[in-house]
């Protein structure tokens, strides 16, 4: 409805204390000549035109190049974040799924507590990066890892009380981060599939966007055990995706 919730009146706020609704990329105001010069623009130069913003998460989302119905975007940081592009939005709490709006379209999104903080809980990133090279995607580790740096998960399995699940450890470590890589990469297909579930569109194409992108262990076995295509987000900076947003190219 493009407006506050109605349980905001039940907080007897003033009126004209909270910012008016507006459409992200859409104009909002122009900048003053006053603030021009303060940022060294020419204020004789054509207005420039302040838009309606978006949070960094979808802005970088925006940037990893979603575009239609059905694509996803999965940032691979020190936690999971999964959001595909749907017609309608999902809201279901019991399972830690949440939409943004954008446009017309809508992004239905979930998030885990589980990542790629995890790793640097148990391993340097110099040893990630030395280790990795010695794991094979093709020969499963046989692990059954949750991997979870506390106690607590949000999506796709909301418990606060779901307890990590890291053991047994094998000798090599090698096989340990294995066995975390495959149980963060079950995570985010089990995540696709409860959206899917739910009602979200089954992702066409899956664009990958943070950190663990560098990760080519990572990236294997996600390539390996996706149902759908996988690619790494060519220019995922926040700032790209704003800068489209203002240019009400997406």
């Amino acid at each position: 409805q493009r407006g506050w919730p109605t349980w905001i009146k039940q907080l007897d706020l003033p009126s004209d204390c909270l910012p008016r609704i507006g459409i992200p990329g859409r104009p909002y105001g122009k900048l003053t000549p006053q603030l021009c010069r303060r940022w060294n623009i020419d204020p004789s130069s054509n207005p420039v035109q302040i838009c309606h913003g978006t949070t960094d998460s979808i802005a970088s989302s925006l940037a990893a190049g979603i575009e239609n119905y059905g694509d996803a975007v999965t940032t691979l940081g020190t936690t999971l974040v999964l959001k595909v592009v749907a017609d309608s939005p999902i809201y279901s709490p019991e399972h830690g799924v949440y939409s943004h709006r954008l446009g017309d379209r809508w992004l239905i999104s979930g998030a885990s507590n589980a990542g790629g903080g995890v790793l640097l809980e148990h391993f340097t990133l110099e040893e990630i990066n030395q280790l990795g090279l010695k794991i094979d995607p093709t020969h499963p580790s046989g692990l059954d890892y949750y991997p979870l740096s506390s106690i607590g998960e949000r999506f796709p399995i909301a418990d606060p009380d779901y307890l990590p699940r890291l053991s047994p450890r094998p000798d090599k470590p090698h096989h340990f981060l294995q066995g975390i890589l495959e149980g963060l990469t079950q995570i985010e297909l089990e995540g696709y599939r409860l959206m899917t579930r739910l009602g979200a569109p089954t992702p066409k194409r899956i664009l990958s966007a943070g950190g663990g992108t560098k990760n080519q262990a990572w990236m294997a076995l996600r390539e390996q055990h996706s149902p759908w295509p996988t690619f790494k987000a060519q220019t995922p900076e926040a700032a790209f995706g704003a800068a489209l947003l203002g240019q009400s190219r997406v």
